[in-house]
């Protein structure tokens, strides 16, 4: 879940006195494991604010730009919204994702390149001016190996 998402959990009345009523003298949540005590044991609570921005304009001015900051952030996982995984994230022993290494384009010399699997690195050396440039490529695309242990709840 995002942040926002962890302070409606944390000041939630019902949760709170979900707490309380097993002999709780404050009706303040201390913290992420005191909620996940709630659910099934060996559950965590890992917030994540991570996102994609879906446009950049260019940089002119940095007091112009409006396209960076938090504000224009997109969220992976929105507001009200939890992903639910195994703890282990495994099912019967199999993981339920990875993210296998892809092809990339490597340079062989001149005007010339290939394709490799996996993460490479090279060194170009432009013939003209000299200057030497390191380059790494990598392509990773996330596989869900076990797609129904993936379960996005609303909270309400």
């Amino acid at each position: 879940m995002n942040s926002n998402t962890y302070e409606y959990l944390y000041n939630n009345t019902v949760i709170a006195a979900k707490l309380s009523s097993w002999g709780r003298s404050t009706m303040q949540v201390s913290g992420p494991d005191e909620i996940a005590s709630l659910f099934r044991e060996g559950s965590q609570i890992k917030i994540y604010d991570g996102g994609y921005r879906d446009t950049v304009t260019p940089r002119v001015d940095i007091t112009d730009n409006t396209s960076f900051g938090d504000s224009k952030l997109t969220k992976w996982l929105p507001d009200g919204k939890v992903l639910i995984t195994p703890a282990n994230y495994a099912v019967d022993g199999q993981p339920i994702a990875d993210t296998p290494n892809g092809r990339v384009r490597v340079a062989t010399g001149y005007n010339t390149a290939v394709w490799k699997q996996g993460p490479a690195t090279e060194t170009i050396l432009h013939p003209i001016s000299k200057n030497e440039f390191l380059r790494h490529a990598r392509a990773n695309i996330p596989r869900l190996q076990v797609p129904e242990a993936f379960f996005i709840a609303t909270v309400l």
